[in-house]
């Protein structure tokens, strides 16, 4: 009887069986609570804590994971996670992930239209013209003065005088005694805005996150995106375009991601000079020495990229040391090259295109901060952020011994040494930062000698070599 009394109370006092979804809620519940009980605590304690602002939200937005096609060779392992693997965003995630796309579209939208055409861009030129006065000096320019600019302003549509003829806009140029400026640089200053804007607009679209930056991808996409309207890569070989676009998108990120984030701020890429020198590309026609000089040239990509299939002797696709050892006539020293296989990445111990064109890039344009700080990390065998004679004497007895292999005269390494010192002059006598490479103006100079034996030749000889150039 006692046992069926247990029971009977256990049955009227017992709580139905709970899922696991509800005892969830109930620990979030629980905890929430507890969190509002300690704000209100906190908030008592010292009324200020409610005024301070938040620095910190948690993204609730769905992160967007690469997608990537199977692999034939993966040896039927486990599956990779889907997309059905991961938690489904709540309503409110989605809601303001829209939310953002529609107002970053509007954003585009509203900046399109401050961008000017051809017509408008010859209409306001005209109207300056119209406006023009004569002050009490005459001027070798054509100047308007503040009301002529107001009326030229009411009379061109509101895109241009909305976003190009403000008085602030008027006011950024020096005026003459007679409060006339010139309208000419102000022109300029209208055209190079609207391209700016245009070019920011184009890249902008590209993205799609909204962090003000281009990831590699991205920038792959824009480039080939934009290849069907340059003229300049027109009869581009449809089998060479993937090398093409990883030629030019490897510039951006030499010069624009030095960190090697694997991005570049959009900012920084409108304001710096490649894509002005890659902007280039959409004049219908470049001069000879135009195409020369421009690192996004076909003739240039098509150069890069033989010699790097000239350089791979073994047909493989990648480059070992011996190979690249080869470069530039075969000058570079086993010691410089051995280090640059172990600070860079490899596979199997060689390297690929990409960190072939890196190599390529700072020995082309050996004297800009980038290639100096690239060649400084591969000097800087210790790590110690500076080069003393222990690195110089390392790298210039292989020149020496290369030197002596060439037949050239032989040279003395302390002489030599204390000739670099010399050159630099260094903060402190006895190291050389990069800081002091790059304050010395020879500091590619200095790489040159230590890095390639027909660098150092060039410097010994220069003499001879200026006379030479002289009498031609």
């Amino acid at each position: 009887m006692a046992v069926v009394a247990l029971r009977a109370w256990n049955a009227r006092h017992s709580t139905p069986a709970r899922s696991e979804e509800e005892q969830e809620r109930d620990v979030q519940e629980h905890l929430r609570r507890a969190w509002e009980e300690k704000q209100r605590a906190e908030a008592a304690k010292d009324p200020t804590y409610a005024q301070v602002p938040r620095f910190y939200f948690r993204s609730s937005e769905p992160s967007a994971q690469p997608s990537s096609p199977p692999s034939s060779a993966s040896g039927g392992g486990a599956p990779a996670p889907t997309d059905g693997d991961a938690p489904a965003p709540s309503s409110a995630s989605l809601a303001r992930h829209k939310l953002l796309a529609a107002a970053r579209q509007r954003l585009l939208e509203r900046k399109l239209s401050h961008v000017l055409d051809k017509g408008q861009l010859e209409a306001l030129w005209l109207e300056l013209s119209k406006g023009v006065s004569h002050g009490a000096q005459p001027a070798a320019e054509p100047r308007i003065g503040y009301d002529a600019f107001v009326a030229v302003a009411a009379r061109m549509p509101a895109p241009v005088s909305d976003n190009y003829m403000r008085a602030s806009h008027f006011l950024k140029f020096p005026a003459d005694d007679d409060g006339r400026i010139c309208i000419t640089p102000y022109f300029q200053w209208v055209m190079r805005r609207s391209s700016l804007l245009s070019s920011f607009l184009e890249v902008r679209a590209y993205d799609s996150t909204g962090t003000g930056k281009l990831t590699e991808t991205q920038l792959e996409n824009y480039i080939t995106d934009l290849l069907p309207a340059l003229p300049a890569l027109e009869g581009l070989q449809e089998s060479f375009i993937p090398f093409y676009v990883c030629t030019a998108v490897r510039k951006f990120l030499f010069f624009l991601d030095p960190k090697r984030r694997g991005c570049v701020r959009i900012r920084e890429m409108l304001c710096s000079p490649i894509l002005n020198e890659f902007n280039e590309l959409r004049r219908p026609a470049l001069s000879e020495e135009e195409t020369k000089n421009n690192w996004f040239s076909q003739q240039t990509a098509l150069a890069v990229y033989g010699e790097y299939l000239q350089l791979d002797t073994d047909q493989n696709g990648m480059l070992s040391p011996g190979e690249l050892s080869q470069y530039g006539g075969g000058g570079l020293t086993q010691p410089f090259v051995q280090n640059l296989f172990q600070e860079c990445q490899t596979y199997d111990g060689e390297i690929d295109y990409k960190t072939y064109l890196d190599f390529v890039l700072a020995s082309w344009y050996k004297k800009t901060a980038e290639s100096l700080g690239y060649f400084f990390r591969l000097l800087d065998v210790r790590r110690q952020g500076y080069l003393s004679s222990f690195e110089i004497n390392l790298f210039f007895r292989a020149v020496l011994r290369g030197a002596k292999e060439a037949g050239q005269e032989p040279v003395v390494l302390e002489d030599v040494r204390d000739e670099i010192f010399d050159m630099v002059k260094p903060a402190e006598p006895t190291r050389i930062t990069l800081d002091d490479l790059l304050a010395c103006k020879v500091g590619d100079t200095v790489v040159s000698m230590l890095t390639d034996v027909h660098g150092f030749w060039a410097y010994d000889n220069r003499e001879m070599l200026m006379h030479n150039d002289d009498n031609r």
